[in-house]
């Protein structure tokens, strides 16, 4: 993994003078999905929608 990070993380700052920062050690992967004429239906255009 660190591998490709450091490939990465020079690829980005060499092609788009990008600077990736340092992992921050924990993974936040949570995803949701939902139909698009759904959140159409209900009015949702971000995450925060979900309250209501």
């Amino acid at each position: 993994a660190d591998a490709v990070y450091d490939y990465v993380r020079v690829q980005f700052r060499e092609q788009y003078g990008i600077d990736w920062l340092q992992p921050l050690g924990f993974n936040n992967t949570y995803a949701l999905m939902i139909r698009e004429e759904m959140g159409r239906q209900m009015g949702l255009k971000k995450v925060s929608d979900l309250v209501r």
